[in-house]
């Protein structure tokens, strides 16, 4: 599953072993697309990065890492699969001490990521 905003050429050589599908960003275009794939599991991978983030961004990356992963989560339920692999950052652990694996964030991309 795609989003209109996505590159579909960063996935369009897995459409020999996928199904891919455009949705639209409401958690109903999710359900109503995770309904007719019924996949039996979701790998999300999506994600939203920008560079040298700051203030400024906090919204866009709320939206596009926390926002949007609960609405894929929601629609999942809805659509009855059960099973989500959500891919993360190892910037979700970058200020842990070494052999911490204690969440310590350390840029507000890496701090959305593990707020999803």
């Amino acid at each position: 599953m795609v989003r209109a905003s996505s590159a579909p050429e960063r996935v369009e050589r897995l459409a020999t072993i996928s199904d891919i599908r455009e949705t639209g960003p409401e958690t109903t275009d999710i359900t109503e697309t995770l309904k007719s794939a019924r996949p039996d599991i979701i790998f999300h991978l999506a994600a939203t990065y920008i560079p040298g983030a700051g203030p400024a961004d906090i919204s866009a990356l709320a939206t596009g890492n926390i926002e949007l992963t609960a609405r894929l989560c929601e629609a999942a339920c809805a659509a009855g699969c059960a099973t989500i692999v959500s891919a993360g950052t190892a910037w979700q652990n970058a200020a842990s001490p070494p052999g911490d694996d204690t969440p310590a964030p350390n840029a507000v991309y890496a701090v959305t990521k593990q707020a999803a």
